[in-house]
C-alpha cells in the first residue's frame, strides 16, 4: 500500500474505489448498529481518509526516469510539482467523492457534489494526460504505425510489394 509505484497509467474508477473504502463501510456499518461516534469524530475520520488516500497517492512516481546526471531546469521543475500537486487533489478529491453519500457522514450539502465530482475529473484527466504523454516519451512514441513506433523500410517495401502483386 505505501510503497513505491512506478510511472504508470491509472484508471478513474481505480482512483475513487481506493484501499480505504471499505474501511469507510466498516464504520458506517458500527455506526447505524451502535452510534456511538459524535459528529465531530465521524468528520475527523472523514478528514484523516481523505488525507491518507491523498498521501498515498503521492507514492506514484509521476516522473520518467532519468538517464545521466544531468540537473532538472526550472521548468521541469515546477512542471514536476504542479503535476504531484494535481494528482493530491486528484485522490483526494475522489476519496470525498467516494465517501459524499454513504448514509451517516455528513460532509457537505449534495449541492457541493458537483463541482467536487467535476474537480475529481478534471485534476485526473490532466494528471493521467501527461502521464501518457511520457509513457510516449519514453516507450519512444512519436510516428504514426503500430504502437505508435512509426514503420520500419522492410515494413513499407513488403507492403508495396503486397499492393503490386495484388493489382
Amino acid at each position: 500500500m505505501w510503497q513505491r509505484r512506478p510511472l504508470q497509467r491509472q484508471s478513474f474508477a481505480r482512483r475513487v474505489a481506493s484501499w480505504g473504502l471499505p474501511l469507510a463501510w466498516v464504520v458506517v456499518f458500527v455506526q447505524k448498529l451502535a452510534p456511538f461516534l459524535s459528529r465531530f469524530t465521524i468528520k475527523m475520520l472523514v478528514v484523516l481518509y481523505t488525507i491518507c488516500v491523498a498521501v498515498e497517492g503521492t507514492t506514484r512516481d509521476l516522473e520518467l526516469p532519468r538517464q545521466g546526471r544531468r540537473r532538472k531546469s526550472l521548468r521541469e521543475k515546477v512542471s514536476s510539482a504542479v503535476l504531484i500537486g494535481l494528482n493530491f487533489v486528484s485522490d483526494a478529491a475522489c476519496a470525498l467523492c467516494s465517501v459524499f453519500f454513504l448514509q451517516g457522514i455528513d460532509i457537505a450539502p449534495a449541492p457541493f457534489f458537483a463541482p467536487l465530482l467535476i474537480l475529481a475529473v478534471a485534476s485526473h484527466c490532466v494528471v493521467e494526460m501527461r502521464v501518457d504523454a511520457m509513457l510516449n516519451e519514453l516507450h519512444g512514441g512519436g510516428g504514426r504505425g503500430f504502437a505508435r513506433r512509426g514503420f520500419t523500410a522492410q515494413e513499407k517495401e513488403f507492403e508495396i510489394e503486397s499492393v503490386t502483386l495484388i493489382n
